[in-house]
């Protein structure tokens, strides 16, 4: 099983951001790593127990690799082993108020990643919106909106904070994707989808504090107050040209 003896977290938070599970695994048997900051069923270690576990099957021949009973078995011992080595890490010298505010941050990027992933998977069910394809990977999921929790009469909400660089356009762009996402909930396009219920999710003109941004993007993808305020637009955010913000109309048909 995965151990924490000499283990070094490389895992940065720029890996993070770029990793996407459908375009192939996060590290190899040579180079493995697993998220220390993250939790054991996080995208990133979900995908270094599979790499794991597949590397442990064929190095292990005395156990049938196809046998699915056997690598649930491994997969299991191995998800409970990272997510040890993982409480172990932190409990370690972290104070527990750093502790928990770190806790906050990697759970509100794993929402970010979240929201991304689903607005892409949106357009195997919309063909209408593969045309947006392009300009969602561009956004990547730096371009989604955070959220902060605040609770309200008992029910615990969560307030969206977009990033301060995006254009009322674009968030408008992004939340037609929700739109149709929770359409297919309604009309089961997703099958039997069973599990936690939807987030409360609060729309209002709030802000995030992160400072980054996504470069490279059209230049109306940007909020013209913020590009104004920046110093040498041309060489730091390198805006493109303008595009269009808006959907088919055919979409849904």
């Amino acid at each position: 099983m995965p151990s924490a003896k000499a283990h070094v977290n490389t895992v940065t938070d720029a890996d993070l951001e770029a990793f996407d599970p459908r375009r192939g695994k996060c590290c190899t048997a040579s180079n493995f790593r697993f998220n220390l900051g993250g939790t054991a069923w996080d995208v990133w270690n979900k995908s270094a127990t599979r790499v794991f576990v597949n590397h442990f099957l064929e190095k292990h021949t005395r156990y049938p690799a196809n046998d699915k009973v056997v690598r649930s078995m491994v997969t299991e011992k191995t998800t409970s082993a990272i997510g040890s080595i993982i409480r172990s890490y932190r409990l370690r010298d972290t104070p527990r108020d750093d502790l928990k505010v770190s806790r906050k941050k990697r759970a509100r990027r794993e929402r970010k990643r979240t929201l991304f992933i689903r607005r892409r998977n949106l357009t195997r069910f919309y063909p209408g919106l593969m045309s947006q394809q392009k300009k969602l990977d561009q956004l990547g999921v730096s371009g989604m909106s955070s959220d902060e929790t605040s609770d309200s009469g008992g029910t615990k909400q969560w307030r969206i904070l977009a990033p301060q660089w995006r254009s009322d356009a674009v968030t408008a762009w992004v939340r037609y994707f929700d739109a149709l996402y929770h359409r297919a909930k309604r009309d089961r396009r997703f099958g039997n989808d069973r599990g936690a219920l939807p987030r409360v999710r609060k729309n209002a003109k709030n802000y995030s504090n992160n400072t980054k941004f996504v470069g490279d993007l059209p230049k109306n993808a940007y909020r013209p107050q913020w590009l104004n305020e920046q110093i040498d637009i041309v060489n730091t955010v390198r805006p493109g040209p303008n595009v269009s913000w808006m959907h088919e109309p055919a979409i849904v048909e």
